[in-house]
């Protein structure tokens, strides 16, 4: 899966590696490992992350990704 899926560093976004703004906030976002949370920015980043998570998963339906 993406770094985020295994990134806990709270302080640096699981996506970009850019810190934290004013102006872009970070949100803790569940991971596939129970208890981790991925730190991204709200917006482009999650969303970028969100389509990853979804591809992984088609991916995985098919059979095409060792899970």
């Amino acid at each position: 899966m993406s770094r985020a899926s295994t990134s806990t560093n709270t302080a640096r976004c699981a996506v970009c590696d850019e810190v934290e703004t004013r102006e872009s906030p970070f949100v803790a976002v569940m991971t596939e490992t129970r208890g981790r949370h991925a730190w991204l920015h709200a917006g482009a980043c999650h969303e970028r992350y969100r389509e990853e998570v979804a591809v992984t998963m088609r991916e995985l339906a098919k059979g095409k990704v060792a899970g």
